[in-house]
């Protein structure tokens, strides 16, 4: 019960830093893209993109992305369980004072 509460207690803190970082990842994927197509600015548009895309600047990115979007998952996730153990909580103290009431 005190793992739920402490991590309901942490989690706006947390939460907040995991968005930060996913967002900032997620547009970073463009930002990336955007520098390696300027890289190859005398090549066709469909060209610079290819080449961005093949990039190890934007594969470096998109893991970035990966496990930024996976850690804020995570903490989603812990959320959602410490929640449920705080209802299991108070159900089974319902139960206790039905019983010897």
């Amino acid at each position: 019960m005190r793992g739920a509460l402490s991590v309901l207690h942490s989690a706006p803190q947390d939460l907040r830093a995991l968005l930060y970082e996913a967002r900032k990842a997620e547009n970073m994927l463009k930002h990336v893209k955007a520098l390696e197509m300027k890289r190859f600015n005398q090549l066709p548009l469909s060209a610079q993109e290819r080449d961005a895309y093949s990039s190890d600047a934007y594969k470096q990115a998109i893991e970035r992305d990966a496990v930024a979007s996976a850690d804020l998952f995570v903490l989603k996730a812990k959320l959602e369980a410490a929640k449920i153990t705080i209802d299991v909580w108070r159900t089974e103290k319902a139960t206790e004072r039905a019983s010897f009431g």
